[in-house]
């Protein structure tokens, strides 16, 4: 009897387009090319390769080199709609969304009932404002699955957008019937109870998207906003502790870390946290009225008017305000407690402003690029 040997057996072209794709699943996008390029070498007529080759890169975000494999893809079998369908997500990622609209609605020509295609152009429709459109495309995608998350979270969006936050809430709320303890359901919800006012609902669901979704930085530090909103220091302190371990780059972390410790009276310990900020322009008046905070509850009246300055000093317009502290501060017989809790709701005021208006700038810089 002879010696058994093992036989390996050769993978056809089938089995490397599935090995290509469960390497994409892995996150290995240059394996996966690999992978598909081997199958190319044999018959460069191959749709399903270079459909896998483009979606590795889509996933890589290589979005133009993507759409070459797709264009090759879809003039080799024409009739393939999953072609129309990534090329489609690639136009979208590029903002290109007349484009995407069209692949789009390719790809429902070849297969009406193709979900992932009625998503995707429920998506541009929504981008473009489209909203009546959008939402028809999406309730049809119901229509087949009515627990789908996505097409409901789109929904939302557009009713929201449209200013009907309840039957938005509503539709989010039909949502997690289906689909219990889906964290990122839970946060958008949590936000628009939140606008509407519903402090107490919206804590109920930020906390389910907080426990659900333990590892999302944003989760907790959302978590930690509404806490802080509702003097529920504590476990706003546990929140925000929380995103900063996640995100440790998080300056809006540490800065709301600060004011829970305050709120408790835990003093040197914020006093320290505020020694670690970031001396960025946007940071920096911040750090300056947070000792000033600190300051006030130590009852050092003065050190903490001083520091009041230093933070109107690093905000535009403020020449006047600091001219009249100057003033008490050279005279040295102010009332310094009086002048110091008079100065700290007016520069909170004040910092809220300046940051609106930056984020208002850098909406009308963002316009301005899109256009």
């Amino acid at each position: 009897m002879g010696q058994w040997e093992p036989k390996v057996k050769r993978l056809g072209p089938g089995d490397r387009i599935k090995a290509g794709r469960n390497l994409i699943r892995d996150g290995r996008f240059d394996d996966a090319i690999k992978e598909f390029q081997a199958i190319l070498e044999h018959d460069p007529k191959s749709a399903g390769a270079h459909l896998g080759i483009g979606l590795a890169y889509l996933r890589s975000g290589r979005i133009n080199e993507a759409l070459g494999r797709f264009e090759k893809a879809r003039k080799l079998d024409p009739m393939q709609p999953k072609a129309y369908l990534l090329e489609g997500y690639a136009f979208l990622e590029n903002e290109d969304l007349s484009s995407a609209q069209e692949a789009f609605a390719g790809a429902l020509n070849l297969d009406s009932k193709m979900q992932r295609a009625m998503i995707g152009l429920g998506q541009t429709l929504l981008q473009q404002k489209h909203y009546d459109d959008a939402i028809e495309q999406l309730r049809g995608v119901l229509r087949y699955n009515p627990k789908q998350v996505q097409p409901r979270m789109l929904i939302a969006r557009a009713l929201h957008e449209q200013g009907y936050a309840d039957e938005a809430v509503a539709e989010l709320q039909t949502a997690l019937e289906f689909n219990p303890g889906h964290a990122n359901l839970q946060l958008r919800l949590a936000r628009l109870k939140q606008e509407q006012g519903n402090g107490d609902e919206a804590l109920e669901a930020m906390r389910g998207a907080a426990v659900a979704a333990p590892d999302d930085a944003s989760a907790q530090f959302m978590l930690g906003r509404l806490c802080l909103e509702q003097q529920a220091f504590a476990e706003a302190e546990a929140a925000f502790r929380r995103a900063s371990e996640l995100k440790p780059k998080m300056p809006a972390a540490h800065i709301h870390l600060v004011e829970a410790l305050i709120a408790q009276d835990k003093l040197e310990e914020a006093s320290d946290y505020v020694q670690q900020l970031p001396s960025n322009s946007r940071v920096a008046p911040l750090s300056h009225k947070l000792m000033g905070d600190i300051l006030c509850r130590k009852d050092r009246y003065k050190e903490a008017v001083e520091e009041y300055r230093a933070a109107l000093l690093k905000l535009p317009d403020t020449d006047k305000a600091v001219a009249e502290l100057d003033e008490e501060l050279v005279g040295g017989q102010g009332d310094w407690a009086s002048l110091a809790e008079s100065y700290q709701p007016s520069l909170s005021n004040l910092i809220f402003e300046e940051d609106g208006r930056r984020r208002e700038e850098r909406r009308r810089r963002n316009s301005s690029a899109d256009a």
